[in-house]
């Protein structure tokens, strides 16, 4: 069964007000994974991540592309309110999905979490902000970073 990134966040639960909806949560959820993926963290970061890269996303994903793009502050609001036991499933759920392993294969991890930098490090936002690394040592392809 396939399971597309962009259609699981699109069944995320939209948490913002509805007044000053610039850009729909799907699409700033992807610029936030996939930003990370290629080494953007924090929100002005992102920024420059979603307007160098943004448009061509939307474009390639076949989505319609506003001429605008969110600014570090939209990012920062929605780290700040999202849920990230909601978001942390959704990634699962693609990534296991997206690289199927059976039982004999291994995948090696190593990280370091960023307790130091945040105001609730128990919680379940700690569990998706960290530094890691994985690697499928089987064709010793890196999986994320």
């Amino acid at each position: 069964m396939d399971f597309p990134l962009l259609t699981l966040l699109e069944t995320a639960e939209d948490f913002r007000h509805l007044r000053g909806l610039r850009y729909p949560l799907w699409l700033l959820l992807l610029l936030l994974i996939t930003g990370a993926m290629c080494g953007y963290w924090g929100a002005r970061p992102m920024e420059t991540f979603a307007q160098q890269y943004g448009g061509e996303l939307c474009r390639q994903l076949n989505r319609p592309v506003r001429s605008a793009t969110p600014s570090d502050s939209t990012f920062r609001r929605v780290l700040e309110q999202c849920d990230f036991i909601v978001l942390t499933r959704i990634f699962r759920q693609w990534a296991a999905a997206s690289v199927p392993l059976s039982e004999a294969e291994w995948v090696a991890i190593d990280g370091k979490s960023i307790k130091g930098t945040m105001k609730d490090y128990a919680s379940a936002q700690q569990n998706f902000c960290h530094d890691g690394q994985s690697v499928w040592t089987s064709p010793g392809l890196c999986l994320c970073q």
